[in-house]
């Protein structure tokens, strides 16, 4: 295994335990910008291609997550890039959309970032330019300071077309990104043709799948907005949210998630606008810890725990559909069981049917907050 996807390996453990690193998407531009700022000659090419026609002299300072602006407008860049006269802002996704800043309420990342650019133009005189570095395609409108967008994969592209093939390190981040998906191969393959001819039949029996055997299991309006779900989360599933005490946002997602193996999961979500947001992480925290088996992931917008199991497992079942029922009601107890003792106040119950009462009692271990 590659040193960086080692390295991500170790990070990902982390995140498991509930520990606060960093999300996957800092990780990444952390990495981008290590290997372009160790070479100038590397640096002014990626300049050239993303950026602006800049010559064989020219300095040029890059820097991650830098304090720019004034007052409360004051933000951290994810890339700053600055030759002699002028000065490129990038804001990176990777998994998530453009996110909302933390300073004001209902200000996009990339319009904060556009505000601090024109503060800079206009009290130093130099061009200013956005770039907007995405893993899928998220077209914008904006026009301002020569707003362009790219994907990761035209990153991945860059690298490995310029002249630094003996370079270990890029060649480790190429693979790294290749790892994650974010080195797409635009290219169709035959085993990408058989799964493309099978991909409705196996969509409808997923989607018959959900409304015949998981809804029974659930109580109200659980939506499945499966474009979006399959697009922006690569998965499959019915969905339930709110706030918790007025607060923040929560979801529980039941379903498939077809990331690394295709599994059957129950994950639940809640973010870190919700009141007092760190001692209800620690609750949660606790109370995932005193249960049985799931895996708890802390990222940047908040933090979910999540029950799964690969859909191969269940194929030596004789009755596999049945089978996989059978873990979603032994489960969805657990989950309740979690929330219950994490999250009082509200009524979790009332999500899930009587019908998987019963379910897991005798393995269940009574999550207890400390």
């Amino acid at each position: 295994m590659a040193l960086l996807q080692r390295l991500h390996k170790f990070y990902r453990s982390e995140a498991r335990r509930g520990n606060p690193k960093m999300p996957l998407e800092n990780y990444t531009t952390e990495c981008l910008v290590g290997i372009l700022e160790a070479d100038q000659g590397l640096l002014r090419a990626f300049a050239r291609e993303f950026i602006i026609e800049v010559s064989d002299d020219e300095t040029i300072r890059i820097e991650s997550q830098k304090y720019y602006g004034t007052g409360t407008g004051r933000r951290y860049i994810d890339i700053a890039i600055e030759g002699s006269k002028w000065l490129c802002f990038i804001e990176n996704k990777v998994e998530s959309q453009e996110r909302m800043t933390s300073g004001d309420e209902g200000e996009d990342q990339i319009e904060a970032y556009i505000k601090i650019l024109d503060q800079e133009k206009g009290s130093r005189g130099i061009e200013c330019y956005m770039r907007y570095c995405t893993k899928w395609s998220e077209p914008k409108t904006e026009t301002r300071h020569k707003f362009c967008q790219f994907l990761w994969n035209d990153v991945a592209r860059f690298l490995g077309n310029v002249d630094y093939k003996d370079n270990h390190l890029i060649q480790d981040f190429i693979a790294f990104l290749t790892s994650q998906n974010m080195a797409h191969n635009m290219n169709f393959q035959a085993k990408d043709i058989v799964s493309l001819e099978n991909m409705q039949d196996n969509l409808k029996r997923m989607e018959q799948y959900l409304e015949k055997r998981i809804r029974p299991l659930l109580i109200g309006k659980w939506e499945s907005d499966f474009i979006w779900q399959l697009k922006e989360h690569n998965r499959h599933v019915l969905c339930r949210e709110g706030k918790y005490n007025g607060s923040g946002h929560w979801d529980v997602c039941i379903g498939f998630v077809f990331d690394a193996a295709p599994s059957v999961s129950i994950t639940f979500f809640i973010d870190n606008k919700v009141t007092n947001h760190e001692t209800v992480f620690k609750q949660l925290r606790d109370a995932v810890e005193a249960a049985k088996q799931p895996e708890l992931f802390k990222i940047e917008h908040g933090i979910y725990f999540q029950y799964r199991k690969p859909i191969a497992a269940f194929s030596a079942e004789m009755e596999m559909e049945g089978a996989i029922t059978e873990w979603y009601k032994e489960h969805i107890p657990l989950t309740l069981g979690i929330l219950n003792s994490a999250l009082p106040g509200e009524d979790w119950g009332a999500l899930f049917s009587k019908a998987t009462d019963g379910h897991a009692k005798g393995d269940q271990q009574e999550p207890k907050v400390v």
